[in-house]
């Protein structure tokens, strides 16, 4: 599999766009370039998870460990 720069790089903004909140489109692409798009918006997912696991780790830990009822 050729990765193209122009499809890598429209791939992570397509995933950029995701996360931001924003409208994100697929770009217009010849068929045999959607692996290579498909594969690098996947690999961006997985690193956007293993980054943001840790930061949410940490936001959980400093919660209360059990709820106070009143």
């Amino acid at each position: 599999m050729n990765f193209d720069p122009q499809i890598v790089s429209q791939a992570k903004a397509f995933v950029n766009d995701l996360h931001a909140g924003k409208p994100a489109r697929v770009p217009r692409m010849p068929f045999a370039q959607w692996q290579v798009f498909m594969t690098t918006v996947q690999a961006e997912q997985a690193h956007a998870m293993a980054t943001l696991r840790p930061a949410w780790r940490a936001f959980l830990s400093t919660l209360p460990a059990s709820p106070v009822i009143h």
